[in-house]
């Protein structure tokens, strides 16, 4: 008879595999409970195959004499290894969100209970005083701009604040609503005739109206969840039952018109200037003008720690269509009107909180969380997701997040080379999780891929990261050439024929095999079991910051690199090329990055137009350039009169010389400007400024050459970014050895 040790031999290759995974980390499901029998001698047991039932038998006898032998007093749960403490909770959303920088990942963590008596109490303390506490409790005040207690200064240079903690004292004005809707009583037509509509149909209506001719509102998904959330509001009774009878013409038309009016459209400049110096126009404009500044002023600033900050969108979202990115399955839906009942505010103990602005209505709740950083929350109603109201990212609390985020990725510069030995060798593992962890390490490393999390596709646009690739995703060409195909972030598509190395090709070929096409192909990894252990190779470490690491050292290397295409202006730029050829450069290392992190855009429909504009001042620069040279060889041969229709009447050779050099300038610039516009019209570059690329690199850059720092950052990159401007020229991302790569 054989050992107990060889039972494994005639055990299912897919139960071994499983044993095997949860020998390395991955949590086996609890074996199910005994049925009490009443008889001892059950034959339950005789379809079992003998190794199997040896297997058990052996198992059950370890465990009565664990229990025999182990005292009553150290009966206490198990303390769980990092990664099945990883599967049996929520893993942290390790995505950054860049199209809405106000996230702040640290409002999201949970809770945990520690088990020291004291500081249960201390924990449980915090959560009663963040617990939601009725309004009714507090004194509201009419609001008014807020005066600080001092001037928010340099922030960066303070001595931080106690860990976890965000502000001690906080105050701020709310939020403002949208106006309410104002009827516009032009009827829509049904079966061609006209349709009376309460008001909340009519807004409703005129959301889908006003959008009738763009290419979102012809998707057969669109329309469907529009018209379905509209009849919610028409009622079973109403004469709209058919949207292939609903014509909205009547108020598209009427949109038409009113947008027309409000652009002026069809007008002259003349006619315009004489429009807008009407009395009552200019008054008109100094009042909305004077409207927008006394907003600004009373929900445009908080107080924070006795300090003035900016709040960056203090506007509640309106209402309208939900139109998501790409084929997002809720496309079209109604997003609800958000009333104050809706809405929690975060505010500091003792402050008396604002008097809601919308009469007969009062806010939700009232918090103190001194461990978060937004003023306010909601939750939407068509993903149920919660949005919140940040400070400006100009204020210390987004500020200091980003100083510790491109901090922690300049850390891993001391680790990078220990990590990628380390994924190194476990791609050439015999466990096949080990492997598939390796394997995702590499992928993610030097394809910048972001890490992907579990969703639900009925929700949420189907788009994946490394950990939820896809079989269908990826397609195969020897020797080593890999396909990536599938939507990512925002839905846009990633797209990549890359050359691999020959284990990672291997690898990703093995862990495909045998499997259906919507087969995830790292089935065996968890995003949260890869980020914990990640942290364990350096904490804090997670998945993401491998793409800011990578995106920095990408535009440190790039900006000190020759480019090889001999038709760029110059190969590298020195501090006295012009501006122009230094923007240049700066971008198309941008653009590197941008490729590597796949911040990809939609061609802009207006990009034809504005090559064409591009392509008519380029031609008439030319023609001024060669009417110029002519001209001025003209006046050195003596035969100036001879030319017929001179580019100017100016006779002194110097001058028409500098005519000539200043037409060159201003040609070049155009040539270049069109290059650029040409090479970035799909590539997004202003997302790896905002979230990936350290903005020190690119203030030392900009000093080193004697580049203007307004001509790289926008006003808001420099709002965003004022720790980032004090540097000096000689800072760098990386140690020089890693820049010459």
């Amino acid at each position: 008879m054989s050992s107990c040790d060889d039972s494994s031999d005639e055990t299912p290759l897919i139960n071994r595999l499983r044993e095997q995974s949860g020998k390395n980390g991955v949590q086996k499901p609890a074996p199910k409970p005994a049925v009490p029998s009443d008889s001892s001698d059950d034959d339950s047991q005789d379809d079992i195959p003998l190794v199997e039932r040896l297997r058990l038998q052996k198992e059950k006898n370890t465990a009565a004499k664990a229990a025999k032998a182990k005292p009553k007093a150290n009966n206490l749960p198990k303390k769980r290894s990092r990664v099945e403490m990883s599967s049996s909770s929520e893993g942290e959303d390790d995505e950054d969100d860049e199209d809405d920088e106000d996230l702040d990942a640290d409002d999201d963590e949970p809770i945990l209970e520690p088990r020291d008596k004291k500081a249960r109490k201390q924990a449980q303390a915090s959560v009663r005083q963040c617990k939601v506490n009725p309004v009714e409790n507090y004194e509201s005040v009419d609001v008014k701009p807020l005066v600080p207690e001092a001037t928010g200064g340099r922030w960066w240079t303070l001595p931080p604040l106690p860990e976890g903690l965000k502000w001690q004292t906080f105050r701020h004005n709310g939020v403002l609503f949208p106006p309410p809707y104002e009827p516009h009583n032009v009827k829509m037509l049904y079966d061609g005739k006209p349709v009376d509509l309460t008001p909340d149909q009519e807004e409703i209506m005129t959301f889908y109206a006003v959008m009738i001719d763009s290419d979102m509102a012809k998707k057969p998904k669109f329309r469907e969840n529009f018209f379905k959330d509209w009849k919610e509001y028409l009622g079973p009774d109403h004469i709209i039952q058919c949207f292939e009878k609903c014509d909205f013409t009547p108020v598209y038309e009427w949109h038409v018109a009113r947008r027309a009016a409000k652009k002026q459209e069809g007008l002259t400049k003349d006619e315009k200037r004489v429009l807008n110096s009407r009395p009552e126009v200019i008054a008109e404009k100094e009042r909305a003008l004077a409207e927008k500044k006394r907003l600004e002023q009373i929900y445009g600033f908080a107080v924070v720690d006795g300090c003035r900050e900016r709040v960056g969108n203090f506007k509640v979202e309106p209402p309208g269509l939900f139109r998501g990115r790409g084929d997002h399955p809720k496309t079209g839906k109604l997003k609800r009107r958000v009333q104050p009942e809706d809405i929690t505010l975060n505010i500091g103990p003792g402050e008396p909180i604002p008097k809601c602005p919308i009469e007969g209505h009062n806010w939700k709740g009232v918090i103190h969380n001194d461990r978060v950083t937004w003023l306010a929350f909601w939750t939407e109603n068509i993903c149920g997701a919660t949005k919140y109201i940040y400070l400006h990212s100009s204020s210390r609390f987004k500020g200091q997040s980003d100083i510790d985020k491109f901090e922690k990725a300049r850390k891993l510069e001391n680790y990078i080379g220990k990590i990628r030995a380390d994924y190194m060798v476990q791609m050439k593992n015999s466990d096949l999780l080990t492997r598939q962890r390796g394997t995702a390490m590499w992928i993610i490393d030097v394809l910048a891929l972001r890490v992907g999390n579990e969703k639900s596709t009925e929700d949420e646009a189907d788009t994946v990261g490394c950990c939820s690739l896809r079989v269908e995703h990826l397609s195969f060409r020897d020797p080593n050439i890999v396909e990536f195909d599938f939507l990512g972030k925002d839905s846009m598509r990633y797209f990549n024929e890359v050359p691999v190395l020959q284990i990672v090709y291997d690898n990703l070929r093995q862990f495909c095999r045998g499997k259906s096409p919507e087969d995830q192909i790292f089935d065996l990894l968890t995003t949260s079991a890869l980020n914990s252990y990640l942290n364990s190779l350096m904490p804090g470490l997670s998945a993401k910051v491998f793409r800011t690491y990578n995106a920095s050292v990408t535009l440190e290397k790039e900006l000190e690199t020759p480019t090889a295409n001999p038709d760029d202006p110059v190969s590298k730029p020195t501090a006295t090329d012009s501006v122009e050829v230094k923007v240049f450069y700066y971008n198309r290392a941008n653009r590197e990055v941008a490729i590597l992190c796949n911040h990809q855009r939609t061609v802009p429909k207006a990009f034809e137009s504005q090559i064409a504009k591009m392509d008519e001042k380029i031609k008439v620069a030319e023609d001024r350039r060669k009417a110029l040279h002519d001209y001025l060889e003209a006046l050195k041969a003596g035969k100036a009169k001879k030319i017929e229709n001179p580019p100017t009447k100016q006779t002194d050779i110097d001058k028409v010389k500098t005519m000539l050099e200043k037409t060159d300038i201003s040609l070049k610039r155009l040539l270049i400007n069109r290059k650029l516009k040409d090479e970035n019209k799909s590539v997004a570059l202003g997302t790896s400024k905002i979230n990936y690329m350290d903005p020190r690199i690119t203030v030392a850059w900009c000093k080193r050459l004697q580049v203007p720092i307004e001509k790289i950052f926008n006003k808001s990159l420099l709002d965003k970014f004022p720790w980032a401007m004090e540097v000096p020229s000689t800072w760098k991302f990386a140690p020089e050895k890693q820049i010459s790569k």
